[in-house]
């Protein structure tokens, strides 16, 4: 009887960890709108952070993220703003914060509430952050996986949220080179002809005064 419940127990431990394997992962990854492997000197651009893997009627109460960059080229961001996934109105403005430095561009979601119109439940874009290339250089912008993670609601117990593990995407490389604002030939060999008339204008302003 006693090897019996022992075996019993070790199936129902193999049967825990394969339902445990087969959960669907969730992950963050990078992408930008703007080619970020032919930046200029001064030009802004934006990274948007993204969820994959959040399946149909799962919902996520929390949510984190962070991404690094050299802050040396790309400095720290402008703004930070939520994605789409995210839920608005908020159930509470505290229900989403940022952090933004230098290198470094942070977001968080969390909420108490346990209506789902106040979770996140599709994936896509959790959150964007502008930065603007300050020096000439490559590199790339990248997820820490340590500062990554996420709680699913649970239906049966609203106040113990299901911890899930969030996987990093790919960093997303970048290039900088050159300045922003370059003179095209034309117009370079026409400033000193619009100095000159700027010149002879003051000039005769000065004469007739």
């Amino acid at each position: 009887m006693r090897r019996m419940a022992i075996a019993l127990a070790g199936a129902a431990i193999i049967a825990l960890a394969s339902q445990t394997s087969q959960a669907n992962t969730l992950s963050l990854g990078l992408s930008s709108p703007d080619d970020l492997n032919n930046l200029t000197v001064g030009q802004p651009f934006t990274v948007d952070v993204s969820l994959a893997g959040l399946e149909a009627g799962e919902q996520l109460v929390s949510l984190t993220g962070s991404a690094l960059f050299p802050g040396g080229i790309l400095g720290a961001p402008a703004s930070i703003d939520p994605g789409a996934i995210v839920p608005q109105p908020l159930a509470d403005p505290l229900d989403f914060l940022t952090f933004a430095d230098l290198g470094q561009a942070d977001a968080a979601f969390s909420t108490f509430s346990a209506d789902p119109a106040f979770h996140i439940t599709a994936d896509g874009v959790f959150y964007s952050f502008d930065l603007t290339a300050g020096a000439r250089g490559s590199g790339q912008i990248q997820l820490a996986p340590l500062a990554l993670g996420a709680e699913q609601f649970d239906p049966q117990a609203p106040g113990l949220p299901i911890l899930r593990d969030v996987e990093a995407g790919p960093p997303l490389p970048f290039h900088v080179d050159g300045i922003g604002i370059i003179p095209e030939p034309i117009s370079a060999a026409l400033v000193p002809l619009a100095l000159a008339g700027l010149g002879h204008y003051a000039a005769r302003r000065r004469g007739t005064a």
